[in-house]
């Protein structure tokens, strides 16, 4: 089948025949195809939501946030809690919306030097505060 057409299934339901039509999109991306970003001040990589990831964490289609990919042991990330599969919500009350957006404000960061970071996470069914005091 194309992607974009249409699937005509039939069956029956209560011992009559049923015929639908279900529309085809685009299979989503593999994990491993997703974008990718490795912070070395923090020493932690994220990636991009995959749909896999929306569905175990049961987040929303519109939900924004990356996945933590690793955190690098006795790093600053992992030395505040920050663990592989933790999926990052925001930073210091600002939404991380993708890769790209967490590039920039990691960026901003690393140019303000602030004294504490607050990442906001999603670990299965529970949410919190982790708070990173990087060595400048």
């Amino acid at each position: 089948y194309k992607v974009n057409g249409t699937a005509e299934l039939e069956g029956v339901r209560d011992g009559k025949p049923l015929k639908l039509s279900v529309p085809l999109g685009r299979q989503p991306k593999p994990n491993s195809e997703l974008e990718e970003y490795k912070d070395e001040q923090f020493e932690f990589s994220a990636r991009e939501l995959s749909l896999t990831d929306r569905i175990d964490a049961k987040l929303s289609e519109s939900a924004k946030g990356v996945r933590i990919g690793s955190a690098q042991n006795a790093g600053w990330a992992a030395l505040a809690g920050l663990s592989s599969g933790d999926i990052l919500l925001s930073i210091d009350g600002q939404p991380v919306g993708g890769i790209g957006e967490l590039k920039a404000m990691m960026k901003k960061l690393s140019e303000t030097k602030p004294r504490r970071v607050a990442f906001f996470i999603k670990r299965g069914i529970r949410t919190q505060f982790i708070e990173l005091e990087p060595k400048w």
